[in-house]
């Protein structure tokens, strides 16, 4: 059974009539099971959700003794024509694969992994009969006898899919393989040739790219994710470790990389009030609070100086790896020119996000945030004002406000609120609960 707050959104959104299926895994499950599917379990596990418009909703479902994915998406009835579209993408499937479930009674599309409308060359990575064809082109694999194997490492379904590819036989050699949608590609393409490593932050370099298959190939980098060390260790030692990622972020925000997308604070202003409606239909109840923070932080940013430099975009633990002494920086996909405290309020929020959810404790935050800014300030030369940090800290807070429900969080309302008054904390012209000294 759905939650409380999924039924209220599905008992609103009346042009969306397979929404009450895609959000319950029960119905799912057995209308899939109806069809004919050999599906024993099934969980959602991410949602995109455009009110009156559509709604896709990824699961990891056991199929055929093995664990893979699907996902469903649905339209308003007006809008059938839509589902032809993926109807068409059975003729691209695997010979072991399977084909799209079209119900035209709840305006849905079901597809099975690796069929995605949006990535529709992922069926040829994954595909015996195209693979080899497609490695040989995008890897240096040196022969052409040479084969992969894959593991998925992450799937969005109709914008991206990332998997660690290696040599099947022989030497032991990986790359990370990522599969773009047309309109991200030419961006992520650019982005990867032009960030260069320096002394402490290191790059994988570009090893390979098809534009034809939407492609893009990196050389596998042996280190260990920084939100799994960030589990190892103590206070003192963690504000050691975070030290050198923050001068290895220092390191990118000091090149001058002119072919990056610009990002004004103007833009962030804008882009910050589009959330604003979506946000609010999800949790009525907090719409006052929402719409009173989203202002104060617009005209926040509007006032803010600007300044240029080359900025992750996306900037947050999971994108490090560690390898004393140098620190890798991973997926530059949204690397701009733009304010350098929007890296570092997006790692900050990132905590903060952890630490509500139980996997941060107090003491483990404020050393990771303190080390960060030591590490970047001793590098950079200049120091960022604490105000426009805890500004951009407030805005990714802001910004994740859809996650509790995108990644299917039980008590996403809850959880709603919770950021929001971490918000208005980080908003406060004195905030004593963040300490960010030396």
């Amino acid at each position: 059974m759905p939650c409380s707050a999924d039924q209220s959104l599905v008992e609103c959104d009346s042009q969306l009539p397979g929404l009450a299926t895609l959000l319950d895994d029960a119905a799912m499950l057995k209308l899939l099971q109806t069809h004919g599917w050999d599906v024993q379990q099934l969980t959602s596990a991410y949602v995109r959700y455009k009110p009156y418009t559509n709604c896709l909703v990824a699961y990891e479902v056991k199929m055929d003794r093995r664990t893979t994915w699907l996902y469903g998406k649905v339209y308003p009835l007006a809008q059938l024509d839509k589902l032809a579209k993926y109807q068409r993408l059975g003729r691209r499937t695997l010979t072991s694969g399977g084909q799209p479930l079209i119900v035209e009674a709840l305006g849905l599309a079901i597809l099975p992994f690796p069929l995605d409308r949006a990535l529709p060359t992922v069926v040829h990575l994954l595909d015996p009969t195209t693979q080899k064809k497609l490695s040989q082109k995008l890897l240096p694999l040196g022969t052409p006898t040479a084969a992969i194997s894959l593991k998925t490492l992450t799937y969005k379904p109709e914008r991206r899919y990332v998997a660690q590819a290696c040599l099947s036989q022989g030497e032991e050699q990986s790359w990370v393989v990522k599969a773009y949608t047309q309109e991200n590609f030419t961006t992520a393409r650019r982005n990867s040739r032009d960030v260069q490593g320096r002394e402490v932050l290191q790059i994988a370099p570009l090893a390979g790219r098809s534009r034809h298959y939407q492609m893009l190939a990196f050389p596998w980098i042996d280190g260990q994710p920084l939100p799994e060390r960030m589990q190892q260790t103590t206070p003192t030692a963690l504000r050691r470790m975070l030290e050198p990622v923050g001068i290895a972020l220092a390191e990118l925000h000091q090149q001058r990389l002119k072919r990056l997308q610009r990002v004004s604070c103007a833009a962030e202003a804008l882009d910050l009030m589009e959330l604003v409606s979506d946000l609010c239909y999800l949790n009525p109840r907090l719409s006052p609070t929402i719409k009173t923070l989203s202002r104060r932080m617009a005209n926040a940013l509007l006032y803010l100086p600007q300044q240029w430099q080359s900025t992750h975009g996306d900037f947050k633990p999971d994108q490090v790896l560690v390898h004393p002494p140098r620190v890798t920086l991973i997926d530059l996909d949204r690397a701009a020119q733009g304010h350098p405290a929007r890296d570092l309020g997006s790692f900050i929020a990132q905590l903060e996000y952890q630490n509500l959810r139980g996997e941060l404790p107090d003491s483990d935050r404020q050393a990771a945030v303190v080390g960060l800014l030591k590490g970047y300030d001793a590098a950079q030369g200049a120091i960022l004002s604490a105000d426009s940090i805890r500004l951009y800290t407030a805005l990714h807070l802001f910004k994740l406000l859809p996650e509790p429900f995108r990644y299917r969080e039980p008590n996403w309302p809850t959880r709603m609120e919770q950021l929001l008054a971490r918000i208005q904390t980080h908003l406060q012209p004195s905030c004593s609960d963040l300490d960010w000294s030396a």
